[in-house]
């Protein structure tokens, strides 16, 4: 997991507060991707593994 795969998520988060919904491997993945790249050029490996970060993280208030 690189730090840009927690900053995705963190971009996620955000637009659940903003928006409502589930924050999970689909909405990051969404909010990820740029219009006009080539979703193969897209990296999309640990975003479950950056999801479990964040959610300790706010579970124990270090978020």
């Amino acid at each position: 997991m690189s730090l840009t795969d927690l900053a995705w998520v963190i971009v996620a988060r955000d637009d659940v507060k903003k928006n409502g919904g589930l924050l999970d491997e689909e909405r990051v993945n969404r909010v990820r991707y740029l219009e006009g790249t080539p979703r193969a050029a897209t990296r999309w490996i640990d975003t479950g593994w950056a999801l479990v970060l964040a959610a300790e993280a706010d579970a124990t208030g270090a978020a």
